[in-house]
């Protein structure tokens, strides 16, 4: 499997793409060492960099100019890794480009609309099929680059750890019982009032020991909205922003045992008690060798894959044509 797969972003050349780029012969937009690039390629890369979710993958105005430097970006860079493969006497999977080129032919009514859309645009299937390879050339050069990168060593996994302890740690957690007087957001300031002081002996009692807590959300489980009573009982254990903001504060601030509030929500009034705290605790080696390998893994990946790019950018020459230089 490709590091970076781009291919099959499939190829987004459609019958749109065709249609919107057919009007009239134009410069190449970029020509990179001599190479050109051509507005329908250039249509066709916006495409494929474009949200799925995009309204019918149609943008405008400012959006578009960035989409349109974005898009020629990575034309230059799949353009110079081609020229690169070349070089290096890279070979071309043809049954990768048959299959790519038949998935873009699939995309039209019939062969007829196919050809035609490529006539109305004056673009030969062998040029088609040469942005293709293209393609799938960038592919095969980034694997390359990717496979040559040395894995982690021992001693490169017990470093990282090392000096990246604090990653490797498990979350405070809490074992919280939450009672919740329930008022409705519409309420009148003095149902309001009564539901806290009724939040407020519930407090009162649980504290003196005359109530069990838990056994006061069971029975007051009925008058809760349905939505909310998940959010009510015995809650087990939970990290930090399990809660509202408010309460959650206040419930990591507690002490074993306590009970806390009321304290006043949206929904009402909140009465706690947290019943036992498991602390951080330092994730061992070997519990995440097998992540951290993979971390240092993919940061050296990405690193060799930017330098590699970095190289072959700094040896380019680069001409713009009809999108703008201004990076």
């Amino acid at each position: 499997m490709m590091w970076f797969s781009s291919a099959l972003l499939i190829l987004a050349l459609t019958p749109a793409i065709l249609q919107e780029s057919a009007a009239g012969q134009k410069p190449p937009v970029v020509t990179v060492n001599g190479v050109a690039i051509d507005r329908w390629e250039l249509d066709r890369e916006i495409q494929n960099l474009l949200p799925q979710t995009s309204f019918h993958r149609r943008i405008e105005g400012e959006r578009r100019a960035e989409f349109e430097r974005l898009a020629a970006d990575a034309l230059i860079m799949k353009e110079l890794k081609r020229q690169w493969a070349v070089n290096e006497g890279v070979p071309v999977d043809n049954s990768v480009v048959d299959r790519n080129l038949s998935a873009i032919r699939e995309r039209f009514q019939d062969e007829a609309a196919f050809r035609r859309a490529l006539l109305e645009n004056d673009v030969s299937e062998a040029e088609l099929r040469a942005v293709i390879e293209r393609d799938h050339l960038a592919e095969v050069v980034d694997e390359r680059v990717l496979t040559a990168v040395a894995e982690p060593t021992t001693a490169d996994v017990e470093q990282y750890y090392s000096a990246n302890r604090s990653e490797y740690v498990t979350p405070e957690s809490r074992h919280v019982i939450h009672l919740l007087v329930y008022v409705s957001p519409s309420a009148s300031a003095s149902a309001w009032e009564n539901a806290g002081d009724e939040a407020s002996e519930i407090a009162a009692s649980a504290r003196a020991g005359t109530s069990d807590l838990l056994k006061e959300t069971t029975h007051r489980r009925s008058e809760i909205p349905p939505r909310y009573r998940d959010q009510t009982g015995d809650l087990g254990m939970i990290h930090r922003n399990a809660l509202q903001a408010d309460v959650d504060e206040v419930v990591f601030s507690a002490v074993p045992g306590e009970i806390i509030g009321p304290v006043r929500t949206i929904y009402g009034f909140s009465v706690l008690q947290v019943l036992a705290v498991d602390p951080p605790r330092q994730i061992e080696l070997e519990r995440v060798r097998d992540a951290v390998t993979q971390r240092l893994r993919n940061d050296r990946r990405v690193t060799a894959l930017a330098d590699f790019e970095s190289r072959l950018q700094t040896a380019a020459t680069v001409e713009w044509g009809s999108v703008s230089a201004e990076r």
